[in-house]
């Protein structure tokens, strides 16, 4: 059974931050990102954020069970076009990785609002 760890930034602050395209998916992708990340605003909440989702899956496989971490960000100003493009990510996300459950990590109540998606 695998499990997607998944860090939602539903503002779209690491994608404006590091340039990277998204979804991003896989242990190495996500530590790069999160340095990126770290680099340009080691304040931002955002760095914890994609921390804790690294820590979620090391502490998943440590366990045995198959974990793929991976990073959704906005690509819209709007609320509505950011919710369709985290949607988009996440469907890509679903097809790749086919998983049968889901961890969400989240920094911001805004970001929660993305749960439903998720579901």
């Amino acid at each position: 059974m695998t499990t997607l760890v998944i860090c939602i930034d539903r503002s779209g602050a690491i994608g404006r931050a590091t340039n990277v395209p998204m979804p991003v998916a896989g242990w190495e992708a996500v530590r790069s990102l999160v340095t990126d990340a770290g680099v340009s605003d080691p304040e931002d909440a955002s760095v914890n954020c994609l921390l804790e989702s690294l820590r979620v899956a090391r502490d998943l496989r440590d366990e045995r069970e198959e974990a793929v971490v991976a990073v959704v960000s906005a690509e819209s100003d709007s609320a509505v076009g950011a919710d369709r493009s985290i949607a988009a990510q996440l469907d890509d996300l679903v097809d790749r990785y086919e998983p049968r459950a889901a961890i969400v990590v989240v920094d911001s109540a805004e970001d929660e609002r993305g749960l439903p998606i998720v579901e």
